[in-house]
């Protein structure tokens, strides 16, 4: 059966997505994984401090792990195989909640090696994952807890960069869209960042818990910026500094957007790949005509909670939200941004960016492009005339790219190619502009850093920062969770 499953390149994102985030089509897609170095963690052999890769271990290494060459200072690791990976992306009412954490503990977890992006992870580093809890808050339908993913190159890591990346799944969504973010995840650690990555509050009851469901727009804008307020204050737990760059695809870009204007005083950079910015001319080219995505449609009255052709544009969360009028009118004091948009995507139109683009650069919101174009990629300048950014902002539109068009899987897992990107050149585009915008969040971030502190940020050290991780019980304790939680992913999705 899942080997005659297909979908064209022309099918939304959701589509693939409701395929990719089961267990099924999450355990087939699993199966095509990068080769991927890790930095070694340590075990004692004798009287020697050996390098390992933990990647294979079992459940019960987990108590023989340290972070340095001399094997002073512990540090906890559990594997997570694949089939826990599937069974978690499948559920919705669990994934994001912080279910089933063993504290302080870090893996390597299969998301980051699933290679079927737009830029490939062959060649790059594997990150480590640590899951915290960053928000438990009550609400109206329950308590809700909210869960955050720290990604690192190696538990010991010191005199690193952060940032603050939220997954795309039209605000409704978690599995998919966070499914598509760890894919890239890797790319950026690998820039020397660590990655904080939150799940946030849902706009209805499709995913998450019953605490966190049926959510606004300004409730979800609210958990980013606790979620940034968090990473200020712990990143340096986690080996990293300063102010942090945001990243977000689709709805998540719409999330990183508002903080980098919301709170511009305190991010280094942006990018915004698909993202929605502009909720005036989404309204209005929906209450004219120009917009019949029924899928799209649907997701906008969800978000106004009202018929689109009933919409007051004056009110919110229109107006806090249609970013094009609100740095036209405060352009001062933003950060470097760049966005990644296919011209082909009918779920969220390129002028959402382009708008926002021509906002930043002084012109006419609603002005054309005027740029030169390689057949496949368009690439705009958003820097206004005069200007002190150190890095430049910028827009890369892609003639094929459609809705989440850094996903790209091909006929060796499924009957047909299933590619937003477009053509293999398309896709190759689209990849080489995604590892631009890693090297964008690093100049930038620097750049901030330097400005800042007449310094630009040290190089990316594993050297110990003397974690103390507590006694022999508390590891004994941390076991007893995790074998608790295998055995429910597996009854979740036997082996076959």
């Amino acid at each position: 059966m899942l080997g005659a499953w297909s979908v064209s390149a022309s099918s939304h994102a959701q589509s693939l997505g409701d395929f990719a985030a089961s267990v099924a089509g999450c355990a087939l897609i699993g199966e095509s994984r990068a080769s991927m170095s890790v930095d070694p963690l340590y075990q004692r052999d004798g009287n020697q401090c050996v390098a390992s890769n933990p990647r294979g271990s079992s459940v019960l290494e987990s108590l023989s792990w340290f972070e340095d060459e001399s094997c002073t200072t512990r540090v906890g690791f559990v594997p997570t195989p694949l089939v826990a990976f599937c069974a978690e992306i499948a559920d919705g009412a669990v994934l994001g909640t912080g279910d089933n954490i063993v504290p302080s503990t870090w893996t390597l977890t299969p998301g980051s090696r699933i290679n079927v992006g737009a830029l490939s992870l062959n060649g790059v580093p594997q990150p480590y994952l640590q899951r915290i809890l960053y928000a438990n808050f009550p609400t109206p339908s329950g308590q809700c807890e909210l869960e955050m993913r720290v990604y690192s190159p190696h538990p010991g890591a010191t005199g690193l960069r952060s940032m603050v990346a939220l997954h795309g799944g039209a605000w409704r969504f978690r599995g998919f869209g966070y499914f598509g973010l760890e894919m890239t995840v890797p790319h950026l650690v690998a820039q020397g960042f660590v990655v904080y990555a939150p799940f946030y509050r849902l706009l209805d009851d499709v995913d998450g818990s019953a605490g966190c469901q049926n959510a606004t727009i300004p409730d979800l804008v609210a958990d980013a910026e606790t979620a940034l307020n968090w990473v200020q204050a712990n990143a340096s737990r986690y080996g990293s500094s300063g102010k942090p760059v945001v990243f977000g695809q689709s709805a998540g870009a719409h999330l990183a957007g508002s903080l980098w204007l919301n709170r511009r005083d305190e991010i280094s950079a942006a990018v915004l790949l698909y993202p929605p910015t502009d909720f005036t001319d989404f309204t209005m080219r929906v209450q004219n005509g120009e917009y019949t995505n029924e899928e799209g449609i649907d997701i906008l009255e969800l978000v106004l909670g009202t018929d689109a052709s009933e919409a007051n544009f004056s009110t919110s969360p229109i107006v806090e939200n249609s970013y094009p009028q609100r740095v036209a009118e405060q352009p001062s004091g933003l950060a470097p941004i760049m966005m990644l948009h296919g011209q082909s995507d009918t779920l969220v139109e390129d002028t959402q960016s382009i708008r926002l683009c021509n906002a930043l650069a002084g012109r006419s919101i609603s002005s054309d492009i005027d740029a030169v174009s390689d057949g496949l990629r368009t690439v705009i300048s958003c820097e206004p005339a005069v200007s002190t950014n150190a890095v430049a902002s910028s827009l890369h539109l892609f003639d094929q790219g459609a809705h989440a068009m850094d996903i790209c899987i091909d006929g060796e897992l499924l009957v047909e190619q299933t590619c937003p990107a477009g053509s293999t050149a398309s896709a190759n585009a689209i990849g080489e502009s995604i590892q631009r915008a890693a090297i964008f969040s690093q100049q930038a971030f620097d750049a901030e850093q330097a400005g800042d502190n007449d310094d630009a940020v040290a190089e990316v050290s594993t050297q110990s920062r003397g974690f103390g991780f507590g006694r022999i019980n508390f590891w004994v304790l941390a076991l007893l969770g995790f074998v608790f939680a295998y055995r429910r992913y597996t009854k979740l999705c036997p082996r076959t």
